[in-house]
């Protein structure tokens, strides 16, 4: 995988944290502390009373070796220290700058990120190309069934509301159906009230059920353009009231034999009823039980058919279009957020990239400034040496001057006790 420009700026520029030097970068002098580690004044002492050194003696003795020996060490240490910060310095300063072979990787990153929103873009043209087409073909489809079947009147389309209203009532119609009917029928039926509701919700479902049915593929093709439809929708009709008024009766006549038999009904008894009065009912209550039945039945059908479309198939080929011109649309704005959330990442990964850039450029110009104090403190350093060249000043012709000349000034000019020369004489 490719990595993003700020990875790349951040993997090889590695903008750090300029720090400037302090002044005790090199190591302190403190001379009473080198006196008193050295030993400088006892050591004097001893050797004037000694008469050492002597005044014809050329070399150093060994107060000023040791001197000379922490002196070298000292500026050794210096050195060190100034090299290994000139080092870090100039690390951190070629790290922040821009070289032509990390130019062409950031460009080079910047066009593949480039590519990756092209070949987005390419793919979700494709997806909604398709999309398009299908939103097309339904349209086409629907064109043609407005054609075909003279309609110039816009669908009327059923609201997801409006359907669960629907589905809603038509609950209602079966519970308050089965509840009257229970409550009729418990006046013969044994276990009561619930044994008659338990019949009544069968006959219930019965009843809507059929209704419903008629409601969805019978009623509408009676207002169809073809003759041959609307007679079939005519004996649909026709079909359905006789189920509608023959099912109710014949629960008006089950319940007057239920009530006079004690629970029990022979079928040749309501066969016998049906085919001999079938409009005579022996109860009223039964009688109010047909006409609920049947005016549940019809309000089924009003329920339903008032809330669609009357034409057959209008509806449908209407709502077909709908849900595709829906999912295109949504489609079309999933894919744009989509190309949209990677240039945006696309915009913040160069945008962090610049911003690495900026620091490392920043960090470039405190790593010069740090450089440039530290090889400032050095030149200040009383100890600084270079590499082959001795620490030592040449020998001076005149020994007194020698003696009395050295590099640091820790050389005592006189003893603690009694004000003489480190030499004697």
């Amino acid at each position: 995988m490719a990595k993003s420009v700020r990875d790349l700026v951040a993997g090889i520029m590695d903008p750090g944290h300029g720090v400037l030097p302090g002044i005790q970068s090199f190591p302190p002098i403190d001379v009473d502390q080198v006196a008193r580690d050295l030993q400088l004044d006892e050591r004097a002492e001893k050797a004037g009373r000694a008469g050492q050194p002597l005044s014809q003696a050329d070399g150093p003795d060994m107060a000023e070796l040791d001197i000379l020996d922490h002196v070298e060490r000292l500026a050794r240490k210096a050195h060190e220290i100034y090299l290994a910060q000139i080092d870090h310095y100039e690390g951190r300063i070629r790290r922040a700058v821009i070289t032509a072979d990390l130019r062409v990787q950031i460009e080079a990153a910047g066009s593949n990120a480039l590519a990756d929103i092209r070949a987005e873009i390419i793919h979700h043209q494709n997806q909604l190309n398709m999309l398009l087409q299908a939103v097309g073909s339904r349209e086409q489809e629907f064109r043609q069934f407005r054609q075909s079947h003279g309609l110039t009147r816009p669908p009327r389309y059923a609201a997801p509301d409006e359907r669960a209203l629907a589905l809603l009532l038509l609950l209602v119609f079966v519970l308050l159906e089965s509840i009257l009917n229970g409550m009729f029928f418990a006046e013969g039926s044994e276990a009561g009230l619930i044994g008659g509701v338990v019949q009544a919700l069968v006959l219930s479902i019965l009843n809507v059920g059929v209704a419903a049915l008629y409601a969805l593929y019978g009623f509408p093709y009676l207002f169809h353009r073809r003759r041959e439809a609307r007679i079939a929708g005519a004996a649909a009709t026709i079909v359905f009231l006789l189920w509608l008024i023959g099912l109710n009766l014949s629960i008006g006549h089950y319940r007057d034999l239920f009530i006079a038999s004690g629970g029990s009904v022979l079928m040749s008894d309501l066969l016998h009823r049906l085919t001999t009065a079938p409009l005579l009912l022996s109860d009223a209550k039964s009688l109010i039980l047909v006409l609920l039945g049947i005016g549940l039945g019809i309000a089924s059908v009003i329920d339903l058919a008032a809330r669609r479309d009357r034409y057959p198939g209008y509806a449908t080929v209407a709502a077909d279009l709908q849900r595709a011109m829906e999912y295109y649309t949504e489609e079309n704005a999933r894919c744009l957020a989509g190309i949209m959330e990677l240039r945006d990442k696309a915009v913040d990964d160069m945008t962090a990239a610049v911003q690495l850039i900026r620091d490392s450029q920043l960090d470039m110009l405190r790593a010069a400034e740090g450089r440039a104090r530290a090889h400032q403190n050095y030149l200040s350093y009383p100890l600084r040496c270079r590499p082959g060249i001795p620490h030592a000043r040449p020998a001076d012709p005149n020994p007194e001057r020698r003696r009395g000349a050295a590099h640091f000034p820790l050389q005592r000019a006189r003893l603690a006790s009694g004000g003489h020369s480190l030499r004697a004489g």
